[in-house]
């Protein structure tokens, strides 16, 4: 296991570490924002979720997780009202499955979906 791959945190029970790949946290947030009203998510067709390329980007420095994910947002809907709901529900989706709290979830707009 490499240390940029994954969370470690001592495990309960004295049975040993747990570690969490990057990539749990990546289709957590995809699964988060499809889930996500009036929010367009551009996948790669080759996969779901790729490392450091793709519409999310999980990066860990030391203890801090950071996620960038990349939406489009539906014609007429609020952009900040829509883009602040959906870091709000990535940041509490990741919290709740996970225990880990998210440093940041930067939320670039690229576009506008019909």
């Amino acid at each position: 296991m490499s240390d940029k791959e994954y969370l470690m945190y001592q495990g309960n029970g004295g049975l040993g570490n747990v570690g969490l790949s990057l990539q749990v946290f990546g289709l957590i947030t995809q699964i988060t924002a499809q889930e996500t009203k009036d929010v367009v998510l551009d996948l790669p067709q080759h996969g779901l979720f790729s490392f450091g390329k793709g519409p999310i980007i999980c990066h860990l420095n030391q203890d801090s997780l950071d996620i960038t994910i990349e939406i489009r947002i539906r014609y007429g809907k609020n952009v900040n009202k829509t883009s602040r709901n959906l870091q709000n529900r990535i940041a509490d989706a990741i919290k709740n499955m996970t225990d880990v709290s998210v440093h940041s979830v930067n939320v670039q707009v690229v576009g506008v979906a019909f």
